[in-house]
């Protein structure tokens, strides 16, 4: 402090000397295990005691400052470290000397350690959760379009097509869907076989049914087959009188007897007034 009355006469100076006891009583103050150094510049470099202070401490003393303290992060020889420099007042301007404070950063970490461990087991828990999910989810979805697409290949083989439904949501009311046009393709089908191998009028089997099973006897059956043809005399003219409805029925009455004489033979209309009936005779 100086002595003015009132130009400067002299200096009144009180000093401690900053050794490691007097560090180690500073770091005891502290709440947290602090290193603490006085870092003084002589000949234009840094030292901390007797040793040169280390590069990364060297460049952060060095950086200007307004009279506030300096905080970083510093790579130090025991790892990296936070560390703070307070600089101290000296006597003159050309004296440079700070308080270096610095605390590890394993040794602040070390309490977050276990909790790291812990977000880090529970987003490697998140993660396969996420992935059986996942997994589950697209074998929900892709596995009725798997059925759905071996159910269009049977459709398309003239096999049955109708899958199983077991939910209610998007893809179930797909399969619902399928289902119904399944079973309306196959009733038009039968329709349009049904037309095609019988008689519009009787309802009888026409000419290319009664051809198969013509066909299908031997296949069926051991001993000959025999084929019979009917015909009804003047029924041109028994139409013109009774009408076509009429002579329809009269044609389906005669196949339907026909028919009754043998169960497991075949009827057939092979024209308009011709009727056929195919039958196999066992050889006993």
């Amino acid at each position: 402090s100086p002595i003015l009355s009132p130009d400067l006469k002299g200096w009144v100076v009180f000093a401690a000397r900053l050794d490691d006891a007097e560090m180690t009583g500073l770091e005891r103050l502290s709440s947290i295990p602090l290193d603490a150094a006085v870092a003084h510049r002589d000949a234009g470099a840094w030292s901390v005691g007797s040793k040169p202070a280390p590069e990364a401490a060297r460049r952060f003393l060095d950086r200007p400052r307004a009279g506030s303290p300096l905080v970083a992060a510093l790579d130090m020889a025991g790892g990296r470290a936070a560390a703070l420099a307070k600089p101290l007042p000296g006597l003159t301007a050309q004296d440079r000397v700070s308080l270096l404070l610095t605390y590890p950063m394993s040794r602040a970490l070390s309490p977050y350690r276990p909790l790291l461990a812990t977000i880090a087991a529970l987003g490697i828990a998140g993660l396969a959760l996420v992935m059986v999910g996942s997994w589950a989810l697209a074998r929900r979805v892709t596995r009725p379009i798997s059925e759905l697409d071996k159910a269009v290949s049977r459709l398309r083989r003239g096999e049955d097509g109708h899958l199983a439904v077991d939910g209610e949501d998007e893809i179930g009311s797909l399969a619902d869907s399928f289902n119904h046009m399944v079973t309306e393709i196959q009733a038009r089908e039968e329709r349009i076989t049904h037309l095609a191998l019988h008689d519009a009028e009787t309802g009888l089997p026409n000419r290319l049914a009664f051809e198969r099973a013509v066909e299908a006897l031997p296949a069926r059956n051991r001993g000959p087959a025999y084929v019979a043809v009917f015909g009804v005399n003047r029924f041109a003219h028994v139409r013109g009188a009774v009408g076509y409805r009429l002579a329809a029925q009269i044609i389906r009455e005669t196949g339907e007897r026909l028919a009754a004489l043998h169960p497991l033979g075949a009827v057939g209309r092979l024209s308009t007034d011709v009727l056929a009936v195919a039958f196999h005779q066992p050889d006993d």
